[in-house]
């Protein structure tokens, strides 16, 4: 899937949550409806439509609440890409869950709008009520059912460390999206940024935000509960030319590659819990019982980017100072595992 985005930063939001800062998000500046210019970027969607005509397109409208625009300026932006519907499989909009209701549904359907992104943030009232979102836990799921039952894709954005937020709400937001199981997630742990309520929180010492290692653990646990249960999770961490705009970045768990540290952390477990149901089956050690990983050639990266982090964890559980590898370009990122077939490499 290829996406061409569009941002409408704060347009559309009936007023500013406590941690939002999308001009820094999406590197633009707010813009009222009047100023709204999608002939500006047409010379980019067309490039970006030819040159990808071959892959599955969605163009994405980002940074507001789409839905509660006026119907005039969401077929006002429509229209200004309608032609471009020929190179796309649909379009994409974001939006809040109290902008979700019967008649914006049929408009949707009736303007090639295919998928639509709700800005859940988090199942609990209480988290919801703290960080400004004026709507509650029970009106967020019939919004998420009412776009399934209209046949519209959904996907739903989380957030774990929201102010007043905490193990168990954080597992109440986990266990009702699972129940939900919307087409994908995606995972934005909580930044603390410039020139919002949050930042004066912070500074006032009323939140502290999750340190990094602390939301690379949560959003791996969220990202495997997520895959147990089939639903994709897309992306984990704010994009990475954040820290390119001037001191952004108040606190938090910021960092340009969270994503992959996610990922790493995820596989890291794999492989650690593969070994001891290997030891176990065996009943012998490793050194006893020596072994090799077969791993995908996508996941060289992983053991080598980032100082070796991977690398070094997997050696420590392995008990030994080199780790036999091969490389197989059969296998997809995600699977590894044990032979014992002779190494091609030890790293």
């Amino acid at each position: 899937m290829k996406i061409f985005p569009i941002f409408i930063p704060f347009l559309g939001c009936p007023l500013r949550c406590i941690y939002c800062q999308q001009g820094f998000i999406t590197n633009q500046k707010d813009i009222s409806e009047r100023e709204i210019k999608i002939d500006n970027l047409i010379e980019q969607l067309d490039t970006f439509c030819r040159k990808y005509k071959k892959e599955d397109i969605e163009i994405a409208f980002y940074g507001g609440s789409f839905t509660l625009l006026d119907f005039q300026i969401q077929a006002k932006l429509l229209k200004g890409i309608e032609k471009y519907s020929k190179y796309t499989s649909g379009i994409r909009v974001s939006t809040r869950p109290d902008g979700i209701n019967m008649n914006v549904l049929r408009f949707c359907q009736s303007h090639n709008i295919k998928t639509i992104e709700l800005g859940i943030q988090s199942f609990s009232d209480q988290v919801l009520a703290a960080n400004k979102r004026i709507y509650g836990s029970e009106r967020a799921i019939e919004s998420c059912n009412m776009i399934k039952r209209n046949k519209i894709k959904l996907g739903i954005q989380l957030m774990p460390g929201l102010f007043k937020s905490n193990r168990q709400t954080l597992a109440e937001t986990v266990s009702k999206t699972i129940a939900i199981k919307p087409d994908y997630v995606r995972i934005y742990p909580t930044i603390v940024l410039r020139d919002t309520e949050l930042a004066s929180y912070y500074e006032e010492g009323i939140y502290q935000p999750l340190k990094l290692e602390q939301a690379i653990d949560i959003c791996a646990d969220m990202k495997i509960e997520f895959d147990k249960h089939n639903i994709k999770v897309i992306k984990t961490g704010l994009h990475s030319d954040l820290s390119l705009t001037e001191e952004a970045v108040v606190a938090g768990p910021y960092h340009p590659s969270f994503g992959e540290l996610v990922v790493i952390e995820v596989y890291y477990r794999s492989v650690k819990d593969k070994l001891k149901l290997y030891e176990i089956e065996q009943e012998k050690s490793p050194e006893n019982n020596p072994f090799t990983l077969v791993i995908s050639d996508k996941a060289v990266s992983l053991f080598w980017g980032h100082n070796r982090q991977l690398l070094h964890k997997i050696k420590a559980i392995w008990g030994t100072s080199t780790l036999p590898v091969i490389v197989d370009k059969e296998l997809s990122l995600k699977e590894f595992r044990l032979t014992k077939q002779h190494p091609a490499n030890t790293w």
